[in-house]
């Protein structure tokens, strides 16, 4: 969803902007509040709307040092990437840990890879 919000940004016009798409600060801020802590962590920061907004206004407003063709190239680049043929030659110590509001449960994702751990899932 962040790719393509700002590649479907008129200013983003395929690659040939003159100035940063507005969309890629959107995609910026959305993200990060979207994964820092998550709903309880934001109901402590802000438990009205109108501080919710506050929130998000000030992020909103502050600028950013990013260039749109290097974010769509970092988050982008890792799309075909698939970690799991060579899984099994890892040796360091594994620590998963999740919390309430994780976007995506890392531990189901790594119960349909214990057979990679010598140690197994635990």
């Amino acid at each position: 969803m962040m790719l393509e919000t700002v590649r479907n940004d008129p200013d983003y016009n395929n690659r040939n902007y003159v100035n940063q798409p507005r969309a890629l600060k959107y995609a910026r801020v959305f993200y990060e509040i979207a994964t820092a802590g998550g709903t309880l962590n934001y109901q402590k920061q802000a438990p009205t709307r109108e501080l919710a907004d506050k929130i998000v206004d000030a992020r909103l407003a502050a600028s950013i040092a990013a260039d749109a063709n290097h974010f769509l190239w970092q988050w982008g680049s890792s799309f075909d990437y698939d970690p799991a043929p060579g899984l099994e030659k890892i040796e360091a110590w594994l620590l998963v840990k999740t919390g309430r509001g994780e976007l995506v449960q890392l531990a189901t994702i790594f119960e349909h890879r214990a057979e990679h751990f010598d140690n197994g899932w635990r």
